[in-house]
């Protein structure tokens, strides 16, 4: 009984990731000491997370790594480990690879629950075999294509000290072991962000330095009607998460918020935030900025402060604040008012996160202190 209990306690935790995450990505270029710089939050109610730590090592042929699923602890099954792995701790490995992620769920239909891996493990994994960011990339979307992807659509975080990548990855159906996905250079000058809803829009295909994608994703759009139109038009966020109520107004709310702390004339994408109006009247937040001054980790961190200070979504003056105007929010994010569905505000501080880092990864020291 004690058994069956634990499990349904681990499994109401997992169900809490919706809406669950912030990540910022800083280019070298915008950082104040030519380190890139990204974070990771994990919101989730009542979480407990360890920090997972793999050591390095050479394994023999036949050597198999089972797969735990990284919420759940359930077990997935067992692919083929690999000759070589890294020193890995939490989210850094020792080549100063760090990945990170924020779930924007997609479309249901498309999650391929049978999928041996899911979205933590392909995490370690990537840290394990990959010495760059691009090399993770590599590894996380041919397993991922290979043994097959059981959680919902997410945008990875993969940095290294010279480059910073957002990687979004979508199942492709129950059964299918397969995934498509899209990964997008953040220019060294710029600073992206993501929270729970995916964020690459229409990029130029034909930069294949800063631009990689699976050879069948806009195919599979267009086959299953999500997407019309030329290659040139197509946009990942569009076909596989369109931007809903709460992917604006709880997610690319929470970009827009550490937007507007780097640079002036965010007001204008509020229509978008408000998420009062259809998309075909409103301008989406641009996928990265050049912020008006190069970013120290004080900055990073503040950034990671907002509750919306000084803006129209400010938390200690609607129903939720209570009798004491208080700034925080309890979860579920949407609750029940004399029949009337209400919602939170969802700032990126919140008093529900299990775990916070910002990363600096620094070229220009040696690597074993650097990070």
């Amino acid at each position: 009984m004690k058994r069956i209990l634990l499990l349904l306690v681990v499994l109401a935790i997992a169900s809490l990731r919706i809406d669950a995450c912030t990540s910022i990505l800083v280019g070298k270029g915008a950082s104040a000491d030519g380190s890139v710089m990204c974070t990771y939050n994990i919101d989730s109610w009542g979480a407990c997370h360890k920090m997972y730590r793999y050591e390095a090592g050479k394994h023999r042929a036949g050597t198999m790594r089972k797969i735990y699923d990284r919420d759940s602890r359930v077990y997935h099954g067992e692919i083929p480990e690999a000759p070589v792995t890294y020193l890995v701790t939490g989210n850094i490995n020792e080549w100063q690879v760090a990945i990170g992620e924020t779930t924007f769920e997609g479309r249901e239909e498309l999650i391929d629950r049978e999928g041996i891996i899911d979205y933590g493990s392909l995490m370690d994994l990537g840290l394990q075999r990959a010495r760059t960011a691009r090399e993770a990339i590599w590894v996380m979307t041919s397993l991922a294509n290979e043994y097959g992807f059981c959680s919902s659509g997410e945008s990875f975080t993969v940095c290294d000290p010279n480059e910073a990548w957002l990687l979004e990855m979508s199942g492709c159906g129950p059964g299918s072991k397969h995934v498509v996905w899209i990964a997008v250079r953040v220019p060294d000058n710029a600073v992206m962000a993501h929270a729970n809803q995916s964020r690459i829009r229409r990029v130029d295909l034909t930069d294949t330095a800063n631009v990689m994608i699976s050879p069948d994703c806009i195919d599979f759009a267009r086959q299953r009607g999500y997407f019309k139109g030329s290659d040139s038009e197509f946009s990942f966020c569009d076909a596989f998460n369109p931007p809903s109520f709460g992917g604006r107004r709880m997610g690319d709310s929470r970009v827009w918020a550490i937007y507007r702390h780097l640079t002036t004339g965010m007001d204008r994408y509020l229509p978008y935030i408000e998420g009062k109006r259809p998309m075909s009247e409103v301008e989406p937040l641009p996928m990265w900025i050049i912020p008006d001054e190069r970013l120290t980790v004080d900055d990073v961190i503040k950034c990671l402060q907002d509750r919306f200070e000084g803006t129209p979504f400010v938390m200690d003056d609607d129903p939720g604040a209570g009798i004491y105007d208080s700034p925080f929010r309890p979860q579920p994010s949407y609750y029940e008012d004399d029949s009337t569905t209400m919602f939170h505000e969802r700032s990126v501080a919140t008093s529900h996160t299990a775990f916070t880092w910002v990363c600096q990864l620094r070229g220009f020291l040696p690597r074993e202190v650097a990070a």
